[in-house]
């Protein structure tokens, strides 16, 4: 998927939303890490969206297709992704505006699978903290504001 990461990059655009809102809180049910994040849409009310973490995707989010082209997010390009199995499909991409650690980002999100899936360039940053039992906490952490406050405090 060496396409998407390029992509992601020029996606990738930061601005500041709530200081109040840094840490990413979630929940492990059925071994499978889960986080909410906050889906942007214009023109309509915010989406919470239940992801699982998926470490050993590179992109920053999939949504189920239903998901992308309900809402009408922007589509960008058909793009052939590789998966774990090895396996190569096609996919299209669409533009999103996410909340996360606080932050408004503008990413690329991939149509494809059966449930949302949270990749690791979301997760580029951030220290991730899970308790691999049912009901454990995960816990997401912005790494510069970690050091910040251990420098200051």
């Amino acid at each position: 998927m060496g396409g998407t990461n390029r992509l992601q990059r020029r996606l990738y655009s930061w601005r500041h939303i709530d200081k109040d809102c840094i840490v990413i809180h979630g929940t492990v049910t059925g071994l499978q890490a889960q986080v909410n994040l906050i889906l942007r849409l214009p023109g309509h009310q915010d989406v919470e969206v239940e992801c699982v973490v998926d470490t050993g995707f590179a992109g920053a989010l999939t949504l189920p297709p239903a998901m992308v082209t309900t809402p009408g997010l922007p589509y960008i390009i058909r793009i052939n992704a590789n998966l774990a199995d090895d396996t190569n499909v096609m996919t299209s991409v669409y533009g999103a505006t996410v909340v996360w650690h606080g932050v408004e980002r503008n990413i690329a999100v991939l149509a494809m699978g059966r449930r949302p899936l949270v990749g690791t360039a979301l997760l580029e940053d951030s220290n991730l903290s899970i308790d691999f039992y049912e009901g454990g906490s995960v816990i997401g952490n912005v790494l510069g504001l970690l050091f910040s406050l251990r420098r200051t405090g």
